[in-house]
């Protein structure tokens, strides 16, 4: 839910996934999320620098839910960090549904949302070490969705 002095409202966290989604007059005041269902799992990898009490350097966060035959039912991941707003993979998880859930899968989901990103070079990182860590960390971040999704689907 967002607030502002105009009032509050819902809206999808979509809205806020582009420059400009939140205004400097709105706040976020809460987020409902959804219960996974049977099937499903998440998965968060984060980079910070050691020592650090800031923002992570990069975030990434999946779910993952699986059909009864074992293949990717559905897929979400988002990223913070290697752009100037955050970035889901959106329509680019299209394809990748359907298909055993095993390294060369977890390799495609990685670059795409490393493909997606479009890093600064900052004091803290280069924009190339911020977008090989996309890569890096939404690998292991899918592989753990899908290992939790495994477990809660019995498998």
């Amino acid at each position: 839910m967002l607030r502002s002095a105009d009032g509050a409202w819902q809206t999808p966290v979509a809205g806020l996934l582009r420059p400009g989604g939140l205004a400097a007059h709105e706040v976020i005041v809460s987020i409902e999320v959804r219960r996974l269902s049977p099937g499903e799992g998440w998965g968060f990898r984060e980079l910070s620098r050691p020592g650090a009490y800031a923002f992570p350097l990069v975030t990434v966060a999946a779910t993952v839910r699986l059909a009864a035959d074992g293949t990717v039912a559905d897929l979400h991941a988002a990223v913070t960090g290697a752009a100037p707003a955050p970035y889901a993979l959106g329509d680019a998880a299209r394809d990748l549904t359907g298909a055993e859930p095993g390294d060369d899968w977890a390799d495609a989901v990685a670059e795409r949302l490393a493909t997606r990103a479009d890093p600064a070079d900052d004091q803290h990182a280069s924009a190339a070490y911020r977008r090989r860590m996309v890569g890096h960390l939404a690998r292991a971040a899918v592989m753990d969705a899908r290992q939790r999704a495994m477990q809660k689907a019995g498998t």
